[in-house]
């Protein structure tokens, strides 16, 4: 997180991208049945035998996340008073947006729905009930293999309503979301009033994603895939226009996560621009896909394509997409190591947007209680 004075936060903060972590690989072999412990026990590496590795390329640094964020004992975004004392306190955070979700993408599909399903046990024991602490929330880790599976964790976890969203990722079918494939689970989440949240690492790390993110070919370099990294998710939304996902599901919502901001205008501009064509392949492109776009999508703020203090062209290139500035939401990224500080952000958007950026176009987004007067 770049050095800004905590004091210029904002007096109401909802932060939609926080990454909490367990202490090792092996704390959720207590959350999964017993097949699948006995199982974990089997391999050399325990869990670590299962869960797929991540397909980029070492941090030229050594590691993505910042070097003060690393406890002692495990992993950075797996210690609750460090969170606390860098993040939530410093920065008068109300609301942090929890989020993990790499068990989706194992190949196994039975195993990984166990794993989801573990996941948000542990999550909801260990970090929204033992820390006390209210201002945490969380995505649900939503298994994809079996739609209808992925359906019945959304209503079983979706029940508690510190679970504010539902984590997808990209392609366990190599079918785009927008498939029908996926009803289930946009049915779910309309039903519960969780939005769907897509995470960059949803399509940069797992189930065959390298190919997807590099345009079809496999690519070498991180600076490659950071240049790349909303390409999957255009594809996803694009997917979701044509396929009349919110056609079907009018109140539904999409949030999107680490994926910049400066490639959407554009985007969507080319989809307006294709509307025509779209129509005649879809009977369920009845309105401008941007018009979709700007009723159903939320998009945040990091990693922000700015220098900080200075908005360059940036805003005005998002000024080119009517309303975005009620589709923008605050995101911190914390606790990797080009996370957005709160003064930063200040600093690159009007000031006019504080205050739907930082808290109000969120509350919109998440599945959140309305804020106190």
């Amino acid at each position: 997180m770049t050095s800004a004075d905590p004091a210029t936060a904002t007096a109401a903060l909802v932060d939609c991208d926080v990454h909490h972590l367990p202490r090792h690989n092996g704390v959720l072999r207590d959350y999964l049945p017993e097949r699948w412990r006995a199982f974990a026990d089997e391999l050399p590496g325990g869990l670590r035998g299962i869960v797929p590795p991540a397909r980029l390329f070492d941090h030229p640094d050594g590691v993505n996340t910042r070097l003060e964020a690393i406890p002692d004992d495990g992993p950075a975004g797996s210690d609750y008073e460090l969170m606390r004392a860098q993040l939530l306190d410093p920065y008068r955070v109300a609301v942090a947006h929890l989020n993990w979700g790499s068990n989706s993408g194992v190949a196994n599909g039975e195993l990984a729905a166990a794993l989801c399903v573990a996941e948000n046990d542990w999550c909801r024991e260990q970090w929204l009930t033992a820390t006390g602490d209210e201002r945490l929330c969380a995505a649900i880790s939503v298994p994809m293999h079996d739609p209808e599976q992925g359906a019945a964790e959304i209503r079983r976890a979706g029940a508690d309503p510190r679970f504010v969203s539902a984590l997808l990722h990209f392609h366990p079918f190599n079918r785009p979301l927008g498939h029908p494939i996926y009803e289930p689970i946009f049915a779910a989440a309309a039903e519960l009033d969780l939005p769907i949240y897509l995470h960059v690492n949803g399509g940069e790390h797992y189930a065959g994603s390298g190919p997807m993110i590099g345009g079809g070919s496999s690519i070498n370099y991180r600076f490659e895939v950071f240049m790349a990294i909303a390409q999957p998710t255009a594809t996803h939304l694009t997917s979701m226009v044509v396929h009349g996902v919110f056609e079907r599901f009018p109140e539904l919502r999409v949030l999107v996560a680490e994926d910049g901001l400066a490639w959407f205008p554009a985007f969507a501009a080319r989809l307006d621009s294709l509307a025509d064509v779209m129509r005649r392949e879809s009977r369920w492109v009845r309105r401008l896909p941007s018009e979709y776009l700007r009723d159903h999508l939320f998009l945040t703020t990091q990693p922000s394509e700015a220098i900080c203090g200075e908005a360059g062209e940036l805003v005005p290139q998002l000024l080119a997409f009517e309303g975005i500035e009620r589709m923008v939401c605050f995101s911190s990224d914390y606790p990797h190591w080009d996370s957005d500080a709160v003064g930063y952000i200040e600093s690159v958007f009007p000031k006019q947007w504080h205050e739907a950026l930082f808290e109000g176009n969120a509350r919109r987004a998440l599945r959140l209680p309305v804020a106190a007067a």
